[in-house]
């Protein structure tokens, strides 16, 4: 049976190219529409799930729900990227986008109440691994992240664990031997993660792991990253070289550095679009693209409700990036 990359590759077009031919998307030129409806013969490809979906009225909008316990997820610049990158992707295959924050997982947003999303993309910091009640096993369901471990749905990974190998690593091969750390709470995947790599580095490399070198701080925002490198300064002991594990905390130790120069070396972690005012610092970062993503999760999303067979996992590796 031809399913839509086949009609893709026919046509010589995107996927995405395909479905908004399908879908009727009026952002599509007549010779290109001729050449999908003609790919779409060729190769007696059959749109059931798009009828499917037509004759059930499935709603053409899918839905992402942020959670954050420490804070407003509004105020998680990283995450508010994810959506638009989840947004543009959506655009390109026909679909509109509802955004929601999710303030307790037995609370159903009035989205999924209302039947108004086709399917969610769930996103954000949590430290709950039960799903939301109010996630069916049959409604369409993206995760972005470890978390809800007990919901076998696709998902989008971050390979937290390997990028801080990589970083602290190259901190080690730069000549660097007291090297920190700054997390958030350790009992999040995510902050887990990213310890358990520079241990792991510093462990093989023949260095010894100290939690003296470790600032953990309960939240993870701008103020408590200019707070981390004050912590970093003020130390004993002081540090050549400091991992800040997150694009908020990153972009406030950035700030703080700019206030009380120093030369304690910075890698910083995420989108660089995220950092705001001290982007444009010369800094090390483990680059992680928010609208990379949204848009894998998108792409996984609108497979599942289009009724073909996504991929369980996509996973993305962060790629260092040295400013010399």
């Amino acid at each position: 049976m031809a399913t839509i990359k086949d009609v893709a590759e026919a046509a010589g077009v995107s996927r995405a190219t395909v479905s908004r031919v399908l879908n009727g998307h009026p952002w599509v030129s007549e010779k290109t529409r001729q050449l999908v409806l003609e790919a779409v013969k060729r190769t007696n490809y059959h749109p059931n799930n798009l009828a499917r979906s037509l004759r059930l009225k499935t709603p053409r909008s899918i839905g992402v729900l942020v959670s954050n316990p420490y804070g407003s997820a509004y105020e998680d610049v990283f995450f508010v990227r994810v959506a638009l990158g989840i947004g543009r992707e959506a655009e390109t295959r026909g679909y509109t986008m509802t955004f929601a924050t999710l303030s307790s997982p037995e609370d159903a947003p009035e989205m999924v109440q209302a039947k108004t999303v086709g399917g969610l993309v769930l996103a954000g910091i949590t430290n709950n691994d039960s799903p939301p009640q109010f996630v069916s096993k049959t409604f369409p369901t993206v995760i972005i992240g470890k978390h809800y471990p007990k919901l076998q749905r696709p998902r989008v990974l971050v390979d937290n664990k390997t990028a801080l190998k990589r970083a602290t690593r190259y901190l080690i091969q730069t000549g660097h031997e007291r090297i920190a750390i700054v997390i958030g709470p350790r009992r999040l995947y995510a902050f887990a993660d990213r310890l358990a790599g520079y241990r792991e580095a510093l462990l093989e490399a023949g260095y010894p792991y100290s939690e003296d070198l470790v600032v953990e701080l309960p939240r993870f925002t701008v103020h408590t990253g200019f707070e981390a490198y004050r912590i970093l300064l003020a130390m004993p002991q002081k540090p050549t070289a400091a991992l800040i594990c997150d694009s908020a905390m990153s972009s406030g130790a950035l700030q703080a550095r700019a206030l009380f120069p120093s030369g304690l070396e910075l890698v910083t972690y995420g989108d660089p679009e995220t950092l705001g005012i001290a982007a444009p610092l010369a800094v090390t970062t483990l680059r992680l693209s928010a609208n990379e993503i949204g848009a894998a999760a998108a792409r996984l999303l609108i497979d599942a409700i289009e009724g073909q067979d996504p991929p369980k996992e996509v996973s993305i590796v962060p790629e260092i990036h040295v400013v010399s």
